[in-house]
């Protein structure tokens, strides 16, 4: 406890009002779950209603209070923010480099979704070839050393494959598997899969003046995540 306070009280004021912020979002979100369990008026059972569930009938030896409560969702969210940015970044950094990716996601990303539109959930699951970049850049980043030409960007390796990222085929598992296994499995890929398709879906891209794919640095650095060691930067064309 003496270690959270000190944390609190090395906090700048900025992150102090985030977090403040941040606190009374999950404070209203609690409270209109707990209103509506209360009316039994309940149309999806989320994560909120299991934890409140836990905090009324769960026999655990130590009290779960509210304050867990908002520390669990805050936890699940945050933990995988980063590691979702990065994911992207890579996507985007591989199909760049690896200019033929683009030339097939593109087009198939502007079939499926309709003009001046965006990318949607029903859309996405349609985004069979940029379900595959997505998967061999979760493969590539850290490279597994075993696969066929383990260091080239190829999509295409996964086209007549039955691996997954879900746990199951310990031959690629991103995600982890068991019960140490990452608890935002289900909810990546709604999270990642839109971001390309916007990308892709509203603009051209190109590297910066001066770059081409040949000398396009793709060097790794390990800080908790494979991220790119220098910030990526492209250029948009409406």
């Amino acid at each position: 406890m003496k270690l959270l306070h000190l944390i609190h009280a090395i906090m700048s004021p900025k992150s102090k009002n985030l977090h403040h912020k941040a606190d009374g979002i999950l404070e209203n979100i609690i409270m209109e779950h707990k209103a509506k369990r209360a009316s039994r008026w309940i149309e999806i059972d989320d994560l909120v209603y299991v934890l409140l569930d836990l905090q009324e009938h769960g026999k655990l030896e130590m009290p779960f209070k509210t304050d867990n409560i908002k520390a669990v969702i805050m936890d699940i969210f945050m933990g995988g923010d980063e590691t979702s940015t990065v994911i992207v970044e890579w996507a985007m950094s591989e199909m760049l480099k690896n200019l033929r990716v683009v030339e097939k996601a593109q087009p198939e990303v502007r079939r499926v979704f309709p003009r001046e539109g965006s990318a949607d959930e029903a859309g996405i699951r349609e985004l069979k070839y940029l379900n595959l970049v997505i998967k061999e850049t979760l493969r590539l980043h850290p490279a597994e050393e075993k696969a066929e030409g383990a260091e080239k960007f190829l999509p295409e390796r996964f086209l007549d494959s039955t691996a997954d990222y879900k746990g199951s085929g310990f031959e690629f598992i991103p995600f982890g598997a068991g019960r140490r296994m990452c608890v935002r499995i289900s909810s990546a890929p709604a999270i990642i899969e839109p971001e390309p398709a916007n990308l892709l879906y509203h603009f051209d891209w190109k590297l910066p003046e001066g770059q081409n794919p040949e000398n396009f640095d793709m060097t790794e650095d390990f800080r908790g995540v494979a991220r790119r060691k220098h910030d990526l930067w492209l250029v948009p064309i409406p």
